[in-house]
């Protein structure tokens, strides 16, 4: 039979047995050490999936870790018990799975990553992912103005004149 796996767990190893592709993912080990810098108090590594088809990033859990879900009922029986994670012990950082083919992947790892706007895009990198994964934002108001500042960027085209209509009188 077919073995069942989490697809949220950060070891797939035997789901993905396709040796064949052996894509050289070194370009992306810089922008993975950096993102790791930046986020590194939100993840334990940063790291290239080879799961990810749309999306550009996604958080994952180790094998023993706990889901979003787990992590939000332990949050509340700390409160409850005013223990962090009452007695069960702290609750481990996910991993950061980059899309090597996401164009937003590949911007950031072609782009200078001392710049404001990188700092940004790793934010919202996680944030999205955090988000899509089920975790809930630390900062949602940072996550807005982030948001709001990127659709001020967007050019919207202008409105389309309508075209006149030509309409035949009948009597």
């Amino acid at each position: 039979g077919k073995k069942l796996v989490d697809a949220s767990k950060d070891d797939l190893k035997d789901v993905f047995d396709d040796d064949d592709e052996d894509e050289d993912n070194g370009d992306f080990e810089e922008l993975c050490s950096w993102l790791k810098l930046q986020l590194e108090d939100r993840v334990s590594s940063v790291k290239l999936s080879k799961r990810l088809v749309d999306a550009p990033a996604a958080l994952t859990e180790g094998a023993f870790g706990m889901s979003p879900t787990m992590r939000k009922y332990m949050a509340a029986q700390a409160v409850a018990q005013e223990d962090e994670f009452a007695g069960f012990g702290g609750a481990g950082k996910p991993t950061l799975e980059l899309n090597a083919k996401s164009s937003i992947v590949v911007a950031l790892n072609n782009g200078d990553l001392t710049s404001d706007e990188a700092e940004d895009a790793a934010e919202l990198l996680f944030d999205v992912a955090a988000l899509t994964g089920g975790y809930e934002l630390s900062d949602a108001t940072a996550f807005a103005t982030k948001v709001t500042k990127l659709m001020g960027q967007t050019e919207i085209p202008p409105k389309k004149e309508a075209e006149p209509v030509e309409a035949e009188v009948v009597e």
